[in-house]
């Protein structure tokens, strides 16, 4: 499998198996015997796809639209658009007047655990970062501008906290703050898919009808993770070119991938 240096999970639990798939042709039924046919490819049981499948529905993550098929629930939280309507990710940004998006944290305890780890994991997702102890910032480039914090609630943000825009931070701050998102660490990240991707498009016509749907689906997922969670940094702080390149890379590998994979589902 090619992977330019970056170690994928090649197995998958069912759930996410069957998700990932269903999100994959939204418009369109899946059957069990297709789905328990790619569970083989990645170890999985034919008894965890059912249980997985009556858990999934129970949960209205997925729906049974008629005997033996399925499709892909109707969903409309933040997460689950940002994954599936991954492509115009850069869409959601504006160019950058230097001023910078902070949020500051409401007084959960520690001991308020799983509170506080929802508060920081929304905070995380919309590319803050802890500045100071509390305060949490990124630049303001995103289009929505203060209006994020209705996709921050949504997240699990604490009611309390306090959005708020800031014009200019004194030099050292400004300069701290600069470094949260180590840049460096981003722009590595970005080569490396893109030389991932270019790898695997190369090397799948050499790969048997099989493992070239695992190449496609893991790598894939590999990057469309990376390119959800990334913090869509304006091109004063990282290499926009690069992650431009790394999503426009994504894009033809996706239409590679599922092209393979409907005439693997729906043949």
């Amino acid at each position: 499998m090619a992977t330019a240096g970056k170690k994928l999970q090649t197995h998958l639990v069912a759930p996410t198996l069957i998700t990932t798939l269903l999100s994959a042709f939204p418009e369109e039924e899946v059957s069990v015997q297709a789905l328990l046919r790619a569970g083989v490819l990645f170890g999985v049981t034919e008894r965890g796809i059912r249980v997985a499948l009556g858990r999934l529905s129970a949960e209205k993550k997925i729906q049974n639209t008629s005997r033996g098929n399925y499709m892909s629930a109707r969903r409309t939280g933040t997460v689950h658009r940002a994954i599936v309507d991954w492509r115009p990710a850069e869409i959601r940004i504006v160019p950058w007047d230097r001023s910078w998006l902070c949020m500051l944290g409401a007084a959960v305890s520690r001991g308020e655990r799983t509170q506080l780890n929802r508060h920081e994991q929304a905070l995380r997702f919309r590319g803050f970062r802890e500045l100071l102890p509390s305060f949490w910032v990124r630049p303001a480039n995103l289009r929505a501008g203060l209006g994020v914090r209705d996709e921050l609630c949504q997240l699990g943000l604490h009611p309390h906290a306090h959005l708020m825009v800031a014009s200019e931070f004194e030099k050292g701050l400004d300069t701290k703050a600069r470094k949260l998102w180590k840049p460096e660490h981003l722009e590595k990240k970005y080569a490396s898919n893109v030389k991932m991707l270019e790898t695997s498009m190369q090397n799948l016509n050499k790969l048997t009808a099989e493992d070239g749907l695992v190449e496609t689906l893991t790598c894939g997922r590999a990057v469309i993770r990376d390119i959800v969670l990334d913090p869509l940094l304006p091109q004063e702080l990282v290499d926009v070119e690069l992650r431009r390149s790394m999503i426009e890379h994504m894009k033809t590998y996706d239409d590679i991938g599922h092209k393979l994979w409907r005439s693997f589902l729906f043949s």
